[in-house]
This record gives structure tokens, C-alpha cells and sequence, in this order.
């Protein structure tokens, strides 16, 4: 009877170790909330097989509510403190960029509306250059210019300060932009790149100096 007993807690032990690491990839960094919490995932394919995943994880304080959850420096004033944070699982490219959109009409003041959005650096990750409402104060953006979030990596909280409750909206992620490619210049660019008939041009004409090399 005791050697079953023994068998019995050595399977215990050995479950609740085994759930520690699916425990420890569900936590979350940002700090729990009693009003609104949550996190999505997120892949994004961008063409020659490269993906970008990860997931976003979300929370709302209500600082009247429940004044001592949210302990982090937060910008602006304003009831409720509206948290993001990114985590890149995977992918060769790097995030440049977060978006939150449909922001409702008057929830952000129009008087110095950028000092209601920025980030709590006080964390660990990478941190925004810099951080900025639309004109319309429908969108708020955050830019990863400096550094950019690599796979493997995580942003610091990314904060907007609001009185307006929640409601739904949608989010953008930005990849880094493509390079080499032809855009208008200058009149007077002083280094033009070739156009395309010249580029075929030139083609031709080292294939032939390769040609006659040869011979």
C-alpha cells in the first residue's frame, strides 16, 4: 500500500513539473488587471516564406477602481491606463512598428494629445523611439526605429492614459520596408539609379566582355 502511495505522489510531482513550462509561457508580464486583460496572436506572411509571429497581450487599469494594480509611470492623466506589450516568437525580419486604430472620437483631449501616449521604459525590452496620436486622435502609434523587436524579444509596456472606457478596435504591426527600390528624386539627383533599359544595357554588355574574355 505504501509503494503505491509512493507511485501515486512520484506521478503527482512529476505532472505539476511538466505543466511548469505551458505555466510559464502563459504568464504575462504585463500586471494583472480586475477591470480588462487579455492577449492575441499574431502571424504575419510576407512573402518568400518568411513569417512573423508572436502575440500582444493587453490590459486596461482602472486607476479609481483599483488604484494600486498598475504601479508602472504612466503618461498624461486620465482614468483608465490602456497597457500593450509585443512579443516576436518567431521570424527573420524585425517589427518596426505598432498600431492601435479606432480610437474613439474625444476619448484622447486635443490639447497636447501627445502627452497622453508613450511607454514605461522602467521594464525590460525594447523601447519606442517614439510614440504619437494621429491627427484625428483615432490611431496611436508607437515606431521601434532606434531598435527594432527581433525574434525572441519583447517591447517595454506601451501606454495610452484615457478617461473613455473600452470598447473594440483593431491594431497594425509593420515589418521593416522593403530596400533598392526606385522611388521619384531630386532634378538634380547627382546619383541617379539606372532605368531599366539601361540596366538591360549593361547586362548585355558585361555578358559580352564576359564572352570575349573567355575566347
Amino acid at each position: 500500500m505504501t509503494q503505491i502511495k509512493t507511485i501515486h505522489l512520484w506521478l503527482l510531482i512529476c505532472t505539476a513539473l511538466a505543466a511548469i513550462p505551458a505555466a510559464q509561457a502563459a504568464l504575462t508580464h504585463l500586471p494583472e488587471s480586475s477591470y480588462y486583460y487579455g492577449q492575441t496572436h499574431y502571424n504575419l506572411n510576407l512573402g518568400n516564406g518568411q513569417i512573423l509571429s508572436g502575440r500582444i497581450e493587453f490590459a486596461v487599469y482602472d486607476t479609481q477602481a483599483y488604484p494600486s494594480e498598475f504601479t508602472g509611470t504612466a503618461p498624461g492623466t486620465g482614468r483608465y491606463i490602456y497597457a500593450y506589450q509585443i512579443f516576436q516568437n518567431s521570424g527573420s525580419s524585425a517589427l518596426t512598428a505598432f498600431v492601435i486604430k479606432q480610437i474613439g472620437d474625444g476619448a484622447i483631449p486635443a490639447d497636447n494629445p501627445n502627452s497622453y501616449i508613450g511607454t514605461d521604459n522602467t521594464v525590460s525590452g525594447v523601447d519606442a523611439s517614439s510614440a504619437f496620436f494621429n491627427v484625428s486622435r483615432t490611431e496611436g502609434n508607437w515606431l521601434f526605429e532606434t531598435q527594432n523587436i527581433q525574434a525572441g524579444e519583447h517591447s517595454v509596456f506601451l501606454l495610452i492614459r484615457s478617461n473613455s472606457p473600452i470598447k473594440v478596435g483593431t491594431y497594425d504591426l509593420f515589418p521593416p520596408e522593403d530596400e533598392d527600390i526606385p522611388v521619384p528624386g531630386d532634378e538634380d539627383n547627382g546619383n541617379p539609379i539606372p532605368e531599366p533599359a539601361t540596366l538591360l544595357i549593361l547586362s548585355i554588355g558585361l555578358a559580352s566582355a564576359a564572352v570575349r574574355k573567355i575566347h
